[in-house]
């Protein structure tokens, strides 16, 4: 890998800011993005299962319309707001809040997750365990504190961004490894083959 979040996964090159190829596809400009042979162009846009999105933060997932900053119509699901979003027929409101399997949700970047309750700027619980702070999280069983930091299947991270995933190292500001997939910059993220980048961008 070379050049700030620049990839390689599974053979194919990457170049570039934010640039990604992943299962050969071209990805190319800030927060572009390619999955599954469809294309994608422009801050935050997005194309997800042949369908077209445009517009800063818009898009469009299975056949469904989204338009707006940081709109997102998922599954008939109707969201709306800078960064809100629904998911499966739940509601969601306020700046990055979200609602996922019937869980509620309230107040900047805080989330619930299979019925566990999370508070705070960007703190997550998922699968049950406690998280708190800002960007900490904790997931399967593993304590996590501090700002962005994680800890993730018995692996220690500390620190701001970092992260350490099965056996990998990670270390800096937003650095991650996950499955041998290199990630650096604010942010940035790669999770089972899929690219993050730019201040609160986010593909899971």
């Amino acid at each position: 890998l070379r050049g700030k979040s620049s990839w390689i996964s599974q053979g194919y090159y990457l170049w570039g800011k934010s640039s990604w190829i992943s299962q050969g596809y071209y990805l190319w400009g800030k927060f572009s993005w390619i999955s599954q042979g469809y294309y994608l162009w422009g801050k935050f846009s997005w194309i997800s299962q042949g369908y077209y999105l445009w517009g800063k933060s818009s898009w469009i997932s299975q056949g469904y319309y989204l338009w707006g900053k940081s709109s997102w119509i998922s599954q008939r699901y109707y969201l709306w707001g800078k960064f809100s979003w629904i998911s499966q027929g739940y509601y969601l409101w306020g700046k990055f809040s979200w609602i996922s399997q019937g869980y509620y949700l309230w107040g900047k970047s805080s989330w619930i997750s299979q019925g566990y309750y999370l508070w705070g700027k960007f703190s997550w619980i998922s699968q049950g365990y406690y998280l708190w702070g800002k960007f900490s999280w904790i997931s399967q069983g593993y304590y996590l504190w501090g700002k962005f930091s994680w800890i993730s299947q018995g692996y220690y991270l500390w620190g701001k961004f970092s992260w350490i995933s099965q056996g990998y190292y990670l270390w800096g500001k937003s650095s991650w490894i996950s499955q041998g997939y290199y990630l650096w910059g604010k942010f940035s993220w790669i999770s089972q083959g899929y690219y993050l980048w730019g201040k609160f961008s986010w593909i899971s």
